[in-house]
């Protein structure tokens, strides 16, 4: 039995690699055709011939699933697949898959960045710097109530463990913290 490489159209490969990554691995796997963005017009013109199609912002509608017949899978290039019309892909038995653990070191990294601005307040600091409205000696000194209730609470934030895998790698980074329990 003879089987054909499958036809793999990329919709808006600019969010995915704006020209730093190699699309090669992507080619082995059959006939590929990549756009750096779509409208939804030009997105069935140049999807209708595609087994797969690999898409990261562009909304696939209704509309759009039912335009093309040849269409086998959606591959969504991030976490979500909310950009994507799951009851029409179903009705049409069309795969829909997205990509496990996309992001998770960097959604830990700004939760972190996100939690200690609102303790520490390091923008409304540094911005007081940069307007030369901060303590006005030669030593720059920090110091209000709210570092002061910071650091004496460092200890009430609470990381759950049954999160999903950014969840868990937070509470990893978290609890590998020098000094703290």
């Amino acid at each position: 039995m003879q089987t054909t490489a499958p036809v793999i159209v990329v919709l808006d490969g600019h969010t995915l690699n704006p020209g730093d990554l190699s699309w090669a691995p992507l080619r082995l796997l059959g006939e590929t055709h990549i756009y750096d963005r779509s409208t939804p017009f030009e997105s069935i013109e140049r999807a209708k011939d595609a087994n797969i199609i690999l898409v990261n912002k562009i909304r696939i509608s209704r509309e759009i699933i039912l335009q093309l017949p040849k269409l086998k899978c959606i591959c969504v290039t991030a976490t979500g697949f909310n950009n994507i019309d799951l009851q029409a892909a179903s009705e049409r038995g069309v795969a829909v898959c997205n990509v496990l653990g996309y992001g998770t070191s960097s959604v830990a990294q700004h939760v972190f960045a996100l939690l200690l601005e609102c303790s520490n307040h390091v923008a409304l600091h540094s911005d007081s710097v940069k307007m030369a409205t901060g303590p006005a000696s030669r030593f720059l000194l920090l110091e209000g109530p709210d570092l002061r209730t910071a650091r004496q609470n460092h200890r009430n934030l609470r990381l759950r463990k049954d999160w999903p895998e950014s969840g868990r790698y937070r509470a990893r980074l978290w609890h590998a913290r020098p000094g703290y329990p």
